[in-house]
């Protein structure tokens, strides 16, 4: 990408930051972005789609560290030789991106009109935190329903934060998320086996 490809992009991408604050999604218009950016609607559509086009663009440079951060992860440690640790690395993760990008996670969480926007953040931080406990691909039955519920249940934490409807921190959440499954791990475990084995 040239210098000036890459500015334009910067601008289009830092306008809908902007107007997403103060609009709803389907208030947002490529007008309102292209005045902000100070470009023309012909410029906007060489560079995207439409405005989703440029969310999945801010998604993409939000997740980049964190992608980066698990391949290192992967690579350095042998998957379920310690859990803990890699669980724990997952939340630190996890809240690192949503320190670096509070308003606008917040707005996503906040806003019901940028739901459709909001679940791909949700998919992936439910995709990281149940690949990192699952003990094998092929996990069934009550183990997999506890993923589910537990993911489920630290998110609804996070969104908690994002409204302030508790006083807990990002590592408050993290630190219980942590102490939740090292309760819970071996007795869904065991539960599972039984129902394999009766």
């Amino acid at each position: 990408m040239d210098r000036r490809t890459r500015k334009t992009t910067d601008a289009i991408r830092t306008a809908v930051l902007q107007q997403m604050l103060s609009y709803k999604y389907n208030e947002l218009t490529v007008s309102r972005i292209c005045e902000a950016a100070d470009i023309s609607r012909r410029t906007f559509y060489l560079h995207y789609q439409d405005i989703d086009d440029v969310f999945s663009d801010i998604f993409d440079i939000i997740n980049a560290p964190l992608y980066k951060a698990i391949e290192e992860l992967e690579q350095n440690y042998i998957h379920g030789q310690n859990e803990d640790y890699e669980l724990s690395v997952i939340f630190r993760l996890i809240n690192q991106t949503i320190e670096n990008n509070t308003a606008y996670l917040t707005r996503l969480a906040c806003e019901p009109s940028y739901f459709h926007v909001q679940m791909r953040h949700i998919t992936l931080m439910k995709n990281l935190i149940n690949k990192h406990l699952k003990q094998s691909e092929d996990a069934k039955g009550i183990y997999t329903a506890y993923l589910d519920y537990y993911t489920s249940g630290i998110l609804e934490l996070y969104f908690q934060w994002y409204r302030h409807d508790h006083s807990l921190s990002l590592d408050d959440i993290r630190d219980f998320a942590l102490n939740i499954i090292r309760a819970d791990r071996q007795y869904f475990l065991h539960a599972e086996q039984s129902l394999r084995n009766p």
